[in-house]
């Protein structure tokens, strides 16, 4: 119990050492972080906290295990809400990293967390309830505090796209993988190639730049892999709820490749001018 418990303040410490180091950074610097950039922040935490807290006390399942399955994702979850916002209002792009930044440090605290027989007393309405928690209170955060355009994520052609991507997936595996594997393979590299369509719907994009409807048609570009996001994430509760985890480190593998796909994304949507393009600018 005492080695837990000074594992345990030894993360918290680590954990804050780094916030410490940041603000030190962002203050000497003089860079001022915005409230929709620090938004983003707080409500991946809040959401990886409060799922975990959820399936522990309805479930019992592990409350580590929990944010180490989950907090990846829904880190890149939030962060595109976060970058839809900046979108909208024209600034707070820094918030979409500090959510990752975030994400990364939760993974991080609880990476030697395994899954250890049944650690999850099988509970649909707890599964059904964990899911609709995590999927739907970064939206109330945003909408509420942030007057995210709820209404913009309701699309019908996206919505196609990513189901008939994600069918295609599941039926192209072995027959011979479980169900709960298939679902979160499936899932999983359903996000890495809308990312991959995203970006070629961007690159059609560039056409139209100097029509109003830009920054909205990016907009809706990122919803095509919010939705699978969504999707990963409800195939994950899924999987803990039926206690069909099994190898965490394919997961963790599956994470690592959905984070690749979002930065190959954000790279060609949002990437700041190079070296030399100021210095062309520069000397044109």
């Amino acid at each position: 119990m005492l080695i837990e418990n000074g594992e345990n303040l030894r993360k918290l410490l680590g954990l804050a050492v780094f916030v410490a180091t940041m603000s030190f950074i962002f203050w000497a610097s003089g860079t001022s972080i915005y409230q929709i950039e620090a938004l983003a922040s707080a409500t991946v935490a809040t959401t990886v906290f409060l799922v975990a807290i959820f399936l522990r006390l309805i479930a019992g399942a592990s409350l580590a295990f929990t944010i180490r399955l989950i907090s990846v994702p829904v880190g890149l979850y939030v962060s595109l809400f976060s970058f839809i916002q900046a979108a909208e209002v024209g600034y707070g792009f820094i918030g979409s990293f500090l959510a990752i930044i975030t994400a990364g440090f939760l993974f991080l605290s609880c990476m030697n967390e395994r899954a250890d027989g049944q650690q999850f007393s099988q509970n649909t309405t707890a599964c059904i309830l964990a899911i609709l928690l995590m999927l739907l209170l970064p939206v109330a955060i945003f909408a509420f505090l942030a007057q995210f355009p709820v209404l913009n994520l309701w699309q019908p052609f996206i919505f196609i796209q990513v189901s008939g991507s994600f069918l295609a997936l599941y039926l192209l595996q072995d027959s011979s993988n479980t169900f709960s594997e298939k679902l979160v393979f499936a899932s999983a590299y359903n996000v890495v190639l809308q990312a991959v369509m995203s970006v070629m719907f961007f690159i059609i994009l560039t056409g139209s730049m100097s029509d109003g409807s830009f920054v909205l048609n990016v907009a809706i570009i990122s919803f095509s892999i919010i939705f699978p996001l969504g999707i990963y994430l409800s195939t994950l509760i899924y999987a803990v709820s039926k206690n069909s985890v099994g190898d965490v480190s394919k997961i963790d593998i599956k994470n690592w490749h959905i984070v690749e796909g979002y930065l190959f994304f954000m790279a060609m949507v949002v990437a700041p001018p190079s070296i030399i393009e100021y210095i062309l600018g520069q000397q044109g």
